[in-house]
């Protein structure tokens, strides 16, 4: 293949993704390293090299070396929200937080990330969380009304579970409960009418 094609980074890194495929996870270490010492700071390199400690198991070093990545490459959004699965793996919530709280600040109008951080912050189940959770599903749904069922949800069960607290919660709660529950069965409607019935509120 050299002989062909001549060495090159991108060949490399295709050399140790196959070796990868096929379970050799030392090899493709050994691929990535060698294309280290000729460029130190190369991105694909090291971003291949958490994805092999991954998926060998190795979650604590993927971690650890994600985390010496992010500090070369601040602005790397997918690595931010990789470094948040890492530690949601681990059940880490607060470090995940900040990883896409992290994340936002380079892409402050993406609505997944907004879905993700309420997600983890019902996971934490407090009422400061539930508050908290209530606000990134808003905002998500803000961004993505259409085709956001999941956020949805989260806004339905987040209201939900703040029905006890001060009367103008209380009021708060049951206009986003009411208006969550029409834009439901409005999605519903449209594009499954036949598992209307299942919906849990009538």
């Amino acid at each position: 293949i050299f002989s062909v094609f001549g060495s090159s980074w991108r060949l490399n890194r295709l050399i140790g993704m196959k070796r990868e495929a096929i379970g050799d996870f030392e090899e493709s270490m050994v691929v990535y390293e060698n294309m280290l010492e000729n460029d130190p700071n190369n991105k694909a390199a090291l971003k291949r090299q958490v994805t092999v400690l991954r998926s060998s198991g190795k979650l604590s070093e993927a971690t650890a070396h994600l985390c010496w990545y992010l500090r070369i490459y601040l602005s790397d959004v997918d690595a931010w929200c990789e470094l948040a699965d890492l530690y949601i793996s681990s059940a880490s919530y607060p470090q995940a937080i900040y990883c896409y709280n992290e994340a936002l600040l380079y892409e402050k109008n993406n609505w997944a990330l907004y879905l993700r951080l309420g997600d983890l912050y019902y996971t934490l189940a407090d009422e400061r969380s539930m508050l908290t959770a209530r606000h990134y599903y808003s905002k998500s749904l803000a961004l993505n009304s259409k085709h956001n069922v999941r956020a949805m949800y989260g806004l339905l069960l987040s209201s939900q579970a703040l029905e006890s607290g001060s009367r103008a919660q209380e009021l708060k709660n049951k206009n986003l409960k009411n208006w969550v529950q029409e834009a439901l069965k409005t999605v519903y409607e449209d594009k499954c009418p036949s598992k209307l019935s299942l919906l849990p509120f009538q």
